[in-house]
């Protein structure tokens, strides 16, 4: 098993809902109007 590494970013940030690590930063952002196959999501350049 590897380490954790975890980056804790600045600004405003997506994270995760359950352990709250920092996925992405809000200028990441390639398109809100992306669609999955579960519905609506975000399209980030960066995570």
């Amino acid at each position: 098993m590897g380490r954790v590494f975890v980056v804790h970013l600045e600004g405003r940030v997506y994270s995760c809902k359950f352990c709250k690590t920092h996925l992405a930063s809000c200028a990441d952002i390639l398109s809100k109007l992306f669609h999955s196959r579960h519905g609506k999501a975000y399209l980030f350049g960066k995570v």
